[in-house]
C-alpha cells in the first residue's frame, strides 16, 4: 500500500486552514475521479440494485452497490486521516462521505465573532520584519481567507468586494517596512487605487530592484589605496657625507 491509501494530502485540517485544506482535498479525489462521491453526483445504489455487476476503472466486473460502499468509505478514511483528532471524533457518527465533507464545509466556512475578533487583532499586529514581501503577504493571506468566510453585510456585492479589496490593501501597506514609503505612497495616491495583486507586484519589483542595486554596490565598493607620502620618504635612503677631499684646500 502506498502512502495515499492512508494520506492522501499533507495538510493536516484544523481550526484555521479549511480554506487550503478542501481545495487539496478535492483536487485529490477530482484526480482520483471519486469527487462525484462527495459532490452527491454519484448517488448510493438502492436496495433493488443490491447484486447489480459493473465494470471498475481496471475493467472488473464488480457488485455496484459494493463498489459503491468501498469508495465511500475510502474518502471517509482519507478525510479522517488528514484532520486533527478533536474535529475527527465529530465524524464518527457519519456513514457516507458526502455528508461527512458537508458537515465540516457548515462548520469551517463560517466564523463567529469570537473567532472573528482574534483573526482581526492577528492582523493588526502583523509587522513584515525580516521577511520577504512574497512570504510575508501568504502569511496574510491566510488570515485573509478566514475573515472571507464572514456573512456579507450587503445585496451589492460588487460594493462588498471592492471594500474587501481596499481593506486589504491598505492592511498591507501599513505593515510593511520603511523601505518601501516611497513606493507605498505612489500607491496610495493613485486613482482608482490598484487591487492588492497590483500592487503586490509593484512591491516585488521594488524589492527585487533594491536587491540588485545592494549586490552591485558591494562589488564596487572596494576600498581606495591612497599614497602614504609618510611612508615612502621614511623609505628613502638617507645622504651620507662625502668622503672625498677638497683639493683645492691641499
Amino acid at each position: 500500500m502506498s502512502r495515499e491509501d492512508f494520506q492522501p494530502i499533507t495538510v493536516i485540517l484544523d481550526e484555521t486552514n479549511y480554506n487550503h485544506w478542501s481545495f487539496l482535498m478535492k483536487s485529490f479525489l477530482k484526480g482520483r475521479s471519486m469527487w462525484k462521491y462527495v459532490d452527491g453526483t454519484e448517488k448510493a445504489p438502492t436496495a433493488g440494485t443490491s447484486g447489480v455487476r459493473e465494470k471498475d476503472k481496471e475493467g472488473t466486473t464488480v457488485d455496484a452497490k459494493e463498489s459503491w460502499e468501498v469508495n465511500n468509505h475510502k474518502i471517509l478514511t482519507w478525510i479522517s486521516n488528514t484532520i486533527i483528532t478533536s474535529i475527527s471524533m465529530q465524524l464518527t457518527t457519519f456513514e457516507v462521505a458526502k455528508e461527512a465533507s458537508g458537515f465540516l464545509q457548515k462548520r469551517y466556512t463560517q466564523i463567529n465573532f469570537a473567532q472573528r475578533y482574534k483573526l482581526e487583532q492577528d492582523i493588526r499586529a502583523m509587522q513584515q520584519n525580516d521577511q520577504s514581501i512574497s512570504d510575508f503577504h501568504s502569511k496574510m493571506s491566510l488570515i485573509w481567507n478566514q475573515l472571507a468566510m464572514e456573512p456579507k453585510f450587503t445585496v451589492d456585492l460588487a460594493l462588498w468586494d471592492k471594500h474587501r479589496e481596499e481593506t486589504r490593501l491598505v492592511q498591507l501597506l501599513m505593515t510593511l517596512r520603511e523601505e518601501f514609503e516611497v513606493v507605498r505612497d505612489v500607491i496610495l495616491h493613485r486613482s482608482p487605487l490598484p487591487t492588492v495583486e497590483a500592487a503586490l507586484s509593484k512591491l516585488i519589483d521594488e524589492e527585487t530592484r533594491k536587491r540588485v542595486n545592494s549586490k552591485i554596490s558591494g562589488v564596487f565598493a572596494t576600498p581606495s589605496i591612497r599614497p602614504n607620502f609618510n611612508n615612502q620618504r621614511n623609505s628613502l635612503p638617507i645622504p651620507m657625507p662625502s668622503t672625498q677631499r677638497d683639493l683645492s684646500q691641499v
